[in-house]
């Protein structure tokens, strides 16, 4: 059988792909959802639904990984992650995240074997802009004090957002779990505190 060369995609068409994902599915569950303008700060999504006599309005920042498998290492534990910034350290009120990851490997994630016949599938996780603000916050400077390969790890403005398995032990107490986080669109139809 002749290997077929992997080819590199640009980031910038991944995360394109990774919103409309998202506006595809929130369409299919009764939210009008739009792309916001590319220099909107904050988020990529607004959506709107009406829901027991009340309109719900949601903003929504997509967050998109390509072929993400999970990794397992001393400090992050067994996890799936998609790469963040410092400012996703400060929760922007009312704003969710969606973390696309296309091409979900499900045997390894979740035990669920893909035939040979089917497409790789594609999970969206969603958390608050609280949660996921706890947890970049949190981990980072835990991570810089972990040990690393080369000596130590290098304080940039680059971040993680990772989402962890049940079972597995975690340095970073506010880490959320994926089952937990996978497909729950239901979050986005609760009250706002």
């Amino acid at each position: 059988m002749k290997k077929i060369k992997k080819e590199h995609v640009d980031t910038g068409l991944i995360g394109a792909a990774g919103v409309y994902e998202v506006l595809s599915r929130l369409s299919r569950l009764g939210w009008t959802a739009a792309m916001t303008p590319g220099n909107t700060k904050d988020f990529d999504v607004i959506a709107y639904k009406q829901c027991r006599r009340k309109t719900l309005m949601r903003r929504i920042e997509v967050k998109t990984a390509n072929k993400s498998r999970p990794t397992d290492s001393d400090f992050w534990g067994k996890s799936i992650s998609w790469q963040m910034n410092k400012k996703h350290e400060n929760a922007v009120p009312g704003v969710w995240y969606c973390f696309v990851n296309f091409g979900e490997c499900f045997e390894e994630i979740y035990g669920e074997p893909l035939s040979k016949d089917s497409l790789p599938r594609t999970s969206v996780y969603l958390a608050d802009a609280k949660q996921v603000a706890r947890f970049v916050k949190e981990s980072h400077p835990k991570w810089l004090k972990s040990p690393a390969s080369n000596g130590a790890h290098k304080d940039t403005d680059l971040r993680r957002f990772v989402l962890g398995f049940r079972g597995g032990k975690y340095q970073v107490k506010s880490t959320l779990l994926a089952a937990d986080c996978r497909e729950r669109w239901d979050l986005l139809e609760k009250e706002e505190k």
